[in-house]
């Protein structure tokens, strides 16, 4: 046997080898994800999908908003809530041992009144620009109004504040004794640590105001939560993962679906399932297919289905038009479809038959070979006709001098 010989029976056994596990093949498809719905299931689906897309959102912020404060070396910051630890007994007198946790949120400076316990950045840069000559003394009796800033979703705090922390001022939390007003109307305030003899030699200017102590259960367990984290690397971490492992649940569960649609799409073209099926017309199979493909599946279409085929492979309005004109011309593409799904009817029979896997190759390669030398003469003619009817076309006469 000479060597040409050995490579075309290489090539021949390979052949049969795809083309008898093509046959055998019996793709299983989970068809309970692929049944319609109930108003419940529905409702259920798009709940859950809306809290998981909260819950990644949720998740993803708080991450990126601790990874920041720890770049900016920031006091941890979420949705304007703040958390961080007492480190003297200069608050005692108020309840506030060494070591507790306090919970303060962005406030509006305008609404702070003498005997609020504040947390502020002791910046001497800032302080220098206090004026006590022209700065007046005044009384405020608003209720303290809390604020939630956007920049806080990520842990941004204000440009003056990220300078202060850069810059390693220190962080303290004490009461308001005084508040001054300046002449460009910014406000200052006098503190003093309520367990200590006299006030504090400093005036904090209202930029550099973390946020005030707050005391409702929502910033309470924000502080938890971001107390817990800046402690634990490990939870940080935790933290964020959590979002990336939600997303992939997320895409997981409509992947599956996906791989069940793509093995019906299979079994369609290869003529395991028709196309006018339930499962393939309740899922739309059809619309979802490529342009080559669905000229495949339209090709396997009896004379009578011809028109049901078309209606469930483009929608309305979509459907091409050398499609549309098939009777009066028959497309060079959907007849070479036509007669490759000949071939692998006849390939299946004998399958069926129990002929040998080596015989159904020899005989599928001679009339692919057949096939697509017919499509080359059919295209060649065409080509010829196309350029003989435009060097018929006549010419537009020469405009007139």
């Amino acid at each position: 046997m000479s060597e040409n010989e050995v490579i075309v029976d290489r090539k021949l056994e390979a052949k049969a080898k795809k083309l008898a596990k093509k046959y055998a093949k019996q793709r299983k498809v989970n068809e309970k994800l692929l049944r319609p719905k109930k108003w419940w299931q529905s409702l259920l689906t798009w709940t859950s999908s809306i809290l998981m897309l909260f819950v990644i959102f949720i998740a993803t912020t708080f991450s990126v908003s601790v990874v920041v404060s720890k770049i900016n070396k920031t006091a941890p910051i979420y949705l304007g809530t703040s958390c961080m630890k007492i480190a003297s007994g200069s608050m005692k007198a108020s309840g506030f041992e060494i070591g507790d946790v306090i919970v303060t949120h962005s406030v509006k400076p305008e609404t702070l009144s003498v005997g609020d316990n504040i947390a502020f950045y002791v910046s001497y840069n800032d302080m220098r620009r206090f004026n006590s000559q022209t700065a007046k003394l005044i009384e405020t009796n608003q209720k303290i109004k809390f604020t939630t800033p956007i920049s806080t979703l990520l842990g941004i705090h204000s440009k003056k504040i990220s300078t202060a922390a850069k810059t390693g001022c220190k962080i303290v939390f004490h009461q308001i004794v005084a508040v001054y007003e300046d002449e460009n109307g910014e406000r200052w305030f006098k503190t003093k640590g309520t367990s200590n003899s006299s006030s504090d030699t400093w005036t904090i200017s209202e930029s550099m105001v973390i946020g005030a102590h707050a005391t409702n259960g929502f910033s309470k367990m924000v502080a938890a939560i971001l107390n817990a984290i800046t402690n634990d690397p490990r939870l940080l971490v935790c933290c964020t993962l959590l979002p990336f492992i939600l997303v992939v649940i997320l895409v997981a569960g409509n992947l599956i679906k996906d791989i069940a649609l793509i093995m019906i799409e299979l079994d369609i073209v290869e003529e395991k399932r028709k196309l006018t099926d339930d499962i393939c017309v309740r899922n739309k199979i059809g619309y979802q297919m490529g342009t080559k493909v669905k000229y495949k599946v339209l090709a396997q279409a009896k004379p009578e289905e011809f028109s049901l085929y078309m209606s469930l492979l483009w929608e309305n309005g979509s459907t091409p038009a050398n499609v549309k004109k098939y009777y009066k011309r028959k497309a060079l593409l959907l007849r070479k479809n036509q007669e490759l799904l000949e071939l692998n009817r006849e390939c299946q029979e004998m399958f069926k038959n129990n002929e040998t896997p080596t015989k159904i190759a020899k005989h599928y390669n001679d009339k692919r070979s057949e096939i697509e030398k017919r499509h080359k003469e059919r295209v060649k003619k065409l080509n010829a006709i196309k350029k003989k009817y435009k060097n018929k076309k006549p010419q537009a006469d020469a405009p007139a001098q």
